[in-house]
């Protein structure tokens, strides 16, 4: 058993904390965590203490600390950063995580005369059962799958995540009450009428339909998502020497990895430079350590095949504006140029969308512009007794923006109820 206690201390001692009057890592990160209490309480050896700040914005800290982009959100904000290196908060709440098994303590029984149907068991969904759960509400929860987690345990492999970190959560989740149903799809052999009994309904059913850039998938050609699934529960992937992965967000660095670590040959295809790609720093590295190749300023365009087997890649050089698109990055351009990359086998992960169509049957006037529209000023969205929220809602997104979604239809539920 890892001794916790001695990693918090030495990383502690490694790179302090300035406890700063005004923290800006409280201002990075999503659910405004009270970083600098949390820390000061491990510098005493208060763990409990410590534990117990940290849960009272977050239900899953054990997910937050492994799987935040901390470079971007909490780290990324650390006044230490801008002269030596941030304090490193990602890894202080995981330990600390670990060292509790992301238990969650019952508040009260506020919600006891309350039941809940939460569709979907992914982080979202996740969160809102331990949310209603701790104030004591009953929580009936489904799940298609034969186990929780969503995508972080269905597709992010092995190597860049452990997952007895789901099992213990799913292991909380039961001791706390919630009734888990497995293998439980919406839209297949679960309907409305299987839950509307329910005083609230929760869809969190996350983002189902993975983006392509190609009009016809052929031999050859695979989704990011579908290879990452396959990978996780057989760890094998599809026969070939050369791959070529297209997108730089960190779907497309687990994907590259993974057949990278296979043997083989591996490149990412990315129409901007690895500078601008939506991807972390560390994930990035993690992949050249891997031993994948980044083809930058290159647009695919189509497949090439030869006698209907897959030979190569037709992408377009690209080159980059000084103009600025709507995420603050800068155009890419075309140039008319083209060329043509060998290759066996095309990976596409640039992406994926939430599945409606089970919801549009039920005629509720929610959406906008083919979007589930939110509710003011919140990153979920509702109608009446029916709740709709993580990346179902917002697209994908992060683990701990899931999880604050989860957490604010719970609050916005309560807050109706007038129980608070």
């Amino acid at each position: 058993m890892e001794d916790y206690k001695k990693i918090i201390n030495e990383t502690i001692k490694k790179n302090p904390c300035y406890n700063c009057k005004n923290p800006n890592c409280v201002k990075g990160c999503p659910i405004n965590q009270s970083i600098p209490t949390f820390i000061d309480y491990l510098k005493k050896e208060e763990y409990q203490l410590a534990y117990d700040t940290i849960t009272t914005n977050s239900v899953l800290p054990a997910l937050c600390g492994a799987l935040c982009p901390h470079e971007k959100q909490c780290e990324g904000h650390c006044i230490k950063g801008i002269k030596e290196k941030p304090v490193n908060i990602g890894i202080l709440e995981s330990t600390l995580a670990k060292m509790f098994d992301n238990s969650i303590k019952k508040i009260n029984d506020t919600l006891a005369n309350y039941q809940f149907a939460i569709i979907g068991g992914g982080i979202a969904g996740i969160s809102a059962a331990f949310k209603i759960a701790s104030f004591g509400g009953k929580v009936f929860l489904y799940e298609k799958n034969d186990s929780l987690g969503g995508a972080v345990k269905q597709s992010i492999p092995d190597f860049r995540f452990d997952d007895q970190i789901i099992d213990k959560i799913t292991n909380n989740l039961k001791n706390m009450g919630v009734t888990i149903n497995y293998n439980a799809e919406f839209g297949k052999n679960l309907s409305i009428n299987d839950v509307c009994d329910n005083d609230y309904i929760l869809f969190g059913l996350g983002t189902m339909i993975e983006r392509r850039s190609f009009k016809n998938f052929e031999n050859g050609v695979f989704a990011g998502c579908d290879i990452l699934n396959e990978y996780k529960k057989t760890h094998t992937l599809p026969s070939g020497r050369k791959c070529l992965v297209i997108g730089a967000g960190n779907v497309a660095m687990d994907v590259s990895r993974a057949f990278s670590r296979n043997g083989y040959d591996t490149t990412i295809v990315y129409r901007r430079t690895l500078t601008l790609s939506p991807a972390l720093k560390r994930e990035i590295n993690d992949a050249l350590s891997d031993g994948v190749k980044f083809l930058e300023l290159m647009n695919p365009v189509e497949p090439v095949y030869n006698n209907d087997k897959l030979t190569g890649l037709k992408v377009e050089i690209m080159k980059l504006s000084n103009d600025l698109d709507s995420s603050g990055r800068p155009k890419f351009l075309s140039t008319g140029d083209y060329k043509i990359i060998s290759t066996d086998l095309i990976v596409e992960a640039i992406g994926s969308l939430p599945d409606y169509r089970s919801i549009t049957k039920l005629e509720f006037p929610i959406f906008e512009n083919g979007w589930i529209k939110q509710n003011a000023n919140t990153n979920f969205a509702s109608y009446g007794k029916y709740y709709f929220i993580g990346d179902f809602v917002n697209g994908p997104t992060t683990v701990v923006n899931a999880m604050k979604s989860g957490i604010l239809a719970v609050e916005d539920i309560m807050k109706n109820l007038k129980v608070n």
